[in-house]
């Protein structure tokens, strides 16, 4: 006998914390097309919500992947809803942005080690020069890691243009795993990628954007 868990679909909701008038210029614009290229088919379905119009109420189970992207700071009851989600077996995908308090998010989402966050946020990394297309490249660390090994021959992760990042304190946790690092001349690799179990749920933090304003992986294939 096989014991099998049929389901009709996965459910992602997408909240948005820079919503845009034109879509293309959203922050959830790019990581919806790539989980959802043709919604009426897809497996996946995606539910894009504005950050303003998200609340305390808003029914996470329903969800098995929730995604903040670039949210600035969250009303202390939807934090603790979000939280509640991941231990109970949610999975929790935070990715940062200008929008990022750093203050805000590790205070109420790594408090100590105790909250969801695999690490706490340090500081915004960038170039000097506000032209400058190219500040870090990515380089992979846990090549057994399914995000990383994904990867191994890509032709273009070398040379993409990678503007800015949020550092963090190197991870105590050793449950943490960490598959991609930003690399930058003269300065400690910082996290790119980390991935870590709370709880009976799955916290992936990505210390960048995940549209085309920081960094030009969502214009390649390899972001799919």
């Amino acid at each position: 006998t096989l014991g099998l868990r049929i389901s009709k679909g996965m459910e992602v909701l997408l909240v948005d914390g820079d919503p845009m008038p034109s879509p293309e210029d959203c922050e959830s614009y790019f990581l919806a097309a790539a989980l959802a290229p043709q919604a009426a088919h897809s497996p996946i379905r995606v539910t894009v919500r504005s950050i303003y119009r998200l609340d305390a109420q808003e029914n996470l189970r329903a969800y098995d992947v929730v995604a903040l992207l670039n949210v600035g700071a969250l009303d202390p009851a939807i934090m603790d809803r979000i939280d509640t989600y991941v231990r109970d077996g949610g999975h929790l995908v935070v990715s940062l942005g200008d929008n990022t308090v750093i203050g805000d998010w590790t205070a109420r989402a790594w408090r100590d080690g105790k909250g969801f966050l695999p690490a706490p946020l340090k500081e915004f990394r960038g170039p000097t020069d506000p032209a400058a297309e190219r500040f870090a490249r990515l380089k992979p660390l846990d090549l057994d890691h399914p995000a990383a090994a994904s990867l191994k021959r890509s032709q273009t992760l070398g040379t993409m243009n990678i503007r800015r990042f949020v550092a963090c304190d190197p991870p105590t946790d050793p449950s943490v795993r960490i598959p991609w690092t930003f690399s930058v001349e003269g300065l400690p690799d910082g996290p790119a990628v980390l991935d870590r179990p709370v709880g009976s749920g799955r916290v992936i933090l990505v210390t960048t954007a995940l549209d085309k304003e920081w960094w030009d992986l969502p214009l390649s294939f390899d972001y799919v």
